[in-house]
């Protein structure tokens, strides 16, 4: 009754009380219960930084066995961009069979066009190919935040992580890093690896205070 009077559907109206509930209680509310993860499986969340459709920055953490392991592979100009994937797609070819996180599919694209231009390590391609899996949509499937929309920069804090830059944004770090570029002033490189470090910590602790689920389709 009232999904009709509210011109809403039952799901919808079921969505808005749940989200609702999420912000009363200042903590997530499961909208369906997650899969027990395989442990023993390694995960990698994954994030990139651009600058004029170029790829500068590989920035990975890989947790295995309850050891976390921080990595970035780091194109000291735009031209380095296939010596930075190259990098990447070698470490990522000594993993068994990750699951590659990314916070939407923002990564996707730019991956594709990247062994398509550069090539690299077929071994690395193919983890990264079969492994790559969408951390926001998973969220958002299983859980309602007490937040007003799914950006990893409200989620993340909602669960009690902060970045370390007041001024972090990906068109900011494009910013930081044009001017790196011209000027090779070592703070702004370490400004934009924090940076880029800080959003994939941030998918490491939403993915370990959402229990580490396993992200099966249709679960």
């Amino acid at each position: 009754a009232a999904a009709k009077k509210l011109g809403l559907t039952e799901p919808k109206v079921a969505d808005v009380w749940r989200h609702a509930q999420a912000r009363l209680l200042k903590r997530p509310v499961v909208v369906v219960a997650p899969k027990p993860f395989d442990a023993k499986r390694t995960v990698v969340h994954y994030d990139i930084e651009t600058y004029e459709g170029a790829v500068y920055l590989h920035g990975a953490i890989c947790e295995k066995d309850g050891v976390s392991t921080e990595r970035q592979f780091f194109a000291a100009k735009p031209a380095d961009e296939r010596a930075a994937w190259h990098e990447f797609l070698e470490w990522l070819a000594g993993l068994e069979s990750p699951l590659v996180w990314t916070w939407t599919t923002f990564e996707n694209g730019h991956v594709e066009r990247l062994w398509s231009k550069h090539g690299g390590s077929a071994r690395g391609w193919k983890n990264l190919k079969e492994g790559l899996a969408d951390l926001k949509e998973w969220t958002k499937r299983h859980y309602a935040l007490p937040v007003t929309s799914y950006s990893i920069k409200l989620v993340a804090p909602a669960l009690g992580f902060s970045w370390d830059a007041k001024d972090a944004g990906g068109l900011n770090s494009e910013s930081w890093y044009g001017e790196w570029v011209r000027t090779g002033e070592e703070k702004l490189r370490r400004k934009i690896l924090r940076y880029n470090l800080d959003d994939v910590r941030a998918m490491a602790v939403v993915w370990g205070r959402l229990g580490e689920p396993d992200p099966e389709p249709g679960d």
